[in-house]
């Protein structure tokens, strides 16, 4: 089973320090740690440390120092899971050895271990009130938080429940499968409220946001977002590889990916459009935190690194486009300038998209996708020209991209053809 397990959530080998501020940081990023196997990790409370799971123990790393902290012993298999509570010194971890503990974040003492449970934990999640384990054999185990009496068990199949979440009330308890369901438990009346169909392959991260807004990852290379309780699709966000993790952003005005495919992705919501695409790491990306406030971001991968990212300095970053210049009618062709503002100054890409009923009569120079010759100005203008062989309503979606990965808002041109 280790093996099997190690191959399905991408477990991270690390291996050296780096220093705060270390110069070869992408833009955006302020730490570094390279420590050994990381299988889950999470900020503490105060957002000024982070919990690391390595092997059958936890750590607890100061970032800022590359320091470690802390260590946190006696699981006798590897632990898989990790749920931090907002509100008091201590954190739970779940394991291989089929076994939940609660420990003292300050000294490190056990303060709870679960009686053996019938497979290995793979999911924890937790309200002020509840504590929730998913088990590899798709059993999942309630308890009552502060004094630990099991108040339910429900059981989702033989597939494996890989993710759980809570929704913002901790009335709503979400359960990923390997079967890539999602099933939807009422914890007021006891019963299951809704069975989502959301994926093809394996739930691997569940994530709760604002307004009912339910997001999901999975190994069918696609996250997705859902109106709970009664499980509306809202958006699908793809990838080329399993989405192993994901978090919302900016109070679910924003949500994060991490991925197979190496990339760390943040989409803006509601509407869904890529905002960034960054390839920061040289191996699959697995794992991804934010701090209780906020404001800082973590995401590990198989390249062996942590890195811990400054989100409102990242987003800072972002180009802008400050000016588009056209006609709104025109006979059959026109050229539109475009001014831009680029703090990195390094934009290398202007696309340009053509809604689905135009294609075919616009046509555009130098192309849908091109570089503009921009870099090395912090703002700058390009153009390109726009060809439309019938009368019509047009409409196109302009966005720059620098070379991280950071691209514009989108900019909406839209005009008539005579």
């Amino acid at each position: 089973m280790m093996g099997k397990g190690a191959a399905m959530r991408g477990l991270i080998f690390v291996c050296v320090l780096s220093l705060w501020g270390f110069a070869a940081l992408p833009p955006g990023a302020v730490a570094e740690l390279r420590l050994g196997r990381v299988a889950d990790m999470a900020f503490t409370p105060n957002g000024q440390s982070l919990l690391i799971l390595q092997e059958n123990r936890a750590e607890l790393w100061d970032f800022r120092k590359a320091t470690l902290l802390r260590s946190y012993t006696g699981h006798s298999g590897l632990i898989w899971c990790l749920a931090v509570p907002p509100d008091r010194e201590s954190f739970f971890t779940g394991a291989l050895d089929r076994t939940v503990r609660e420990w003292n974040l300050k000294n490190g003492e056990v303060l709870w271990t679960s009686s053996d449970l019938p497979a290995e934990v793979f999911s924890l999640a937790l309200t002020e009130r509840y504590l929730a384990a998913g088990l590899g054999d798709g059993t999942v185990f309630l308890w009552e938080r502060t004094s630990k009496n099991l108040l339910q068990t429900w059981s989702t199949g033989k597939s494996g429940a890989y993710a759980l979440a809570f929704d913002q009330e901790g009335q709503i308890l979400a359960v990923g499968t390997g079967e890539g369901k999602v099933i939807l438990f009422d914890l007021v009346s006891d019963a299951i409220i809704s069975i989502i169909e959301a994926h093809r392959g394996p739930v691997w991260a569940l994530a709760f946001g604002a307004k009912g807004l339910l997001a999901t990852a999975s190994a069918d290379r696609t996250a997705r977002l859902f109106r709970i309780p009664g499980g509306e699709p809202l958006l699908t966000f793809s990838h080329k590889g399993t989405v192993w993790d994901l978090v919302f952003l900016e109070q679910s005005q924003a949500m994060a990916t991490v991925s197979a495919d190496l990339t760390f992705r943040i989409f803006s919501l509601p509407v869904g459009y890529e905002i960034a695409q960054l390839r920061p790491h040289t191996a699959q990306v697995n794992r991804i935190a934010i701090s209780p406030d906020e404001k800082l971001l973590a995401t590990a991968s198989e390249d062996g690194r942590i890195l811990i990212w400054d989100l409102p300095k990242l987003l800072s970053l972002r180009p802008r486009i400050t000016g588009v210049l056209y006609s709104k009618e025109i006979s059959r062709s026109q050229y539109i300038m475009v001014t831009v503002e680029d703090p990195n100054a390094d934009i290398v890409s202007a696309k340009i998209s053509v809604e689905p009923e135009f294609l075919g009569t616009v046509s555009l120079s130098p192309g849908a996708s091109f570089d503009p010759k921009v870099a090395g100005k912090t703002q700058a203008s390009f153009g390109f020209q726009v060809t439309v062989t019938r009368p019509q309503r047009v409409r196109l979606i302009l966005v720059v991209t620098d070379a991280l990965g950071l691209a514009s808002d989108p900019k909406l041109v839209e005009f008539s053809v005579r």
